[in-house]
């Protein structure tokens, strides 16, 4: 069973993950809903790849973003996901903190 870490605050897309993960089959989803859960989750668990969504309302701003990213780099593939437009530099400043 593959495990995944969803760190989103967007209790919409908290569903469609979980949707698609249980009709895919073989994966155990857990959700971090906040910044200082994610760092728990990260620091003590064992994931076979983290989902992040880009804009976590909860967090403090890009540099809270920057800094889970590259604490989760150090351990775990990884992948952003945004429904939202890209600024200008989003892809550069994730690449650069680690995200796969």
């Amino acid at each position: 069973m593959k495990k995944f870490l969803l760190v989103s605050d967007d209790v919409s897309k908290q569903a469609q993950i979980r949707e698609i993960l249980e009709q895919a089959g073989n994966y155990q989803l857990t959700i971090a809903d906040s910044p200082k859960t994610a760092r728990e989750q990260i620091e003590n668990g064992t994931w076979d790849v983290i989902f992040w969504d880009y804009y976590l309302i909860t967090a403090t701003g890009m540099d809270t973003t920057i800094e889970l990213t590259r604490l989760a780099r150090t351990k775990f593939p990884q992948a952003k996901m945004t429904a939202f437009s890209i600024e200008p530099g989003f892809f550069r400043l994730q690449r650069e903190a680690g995200c796969d």
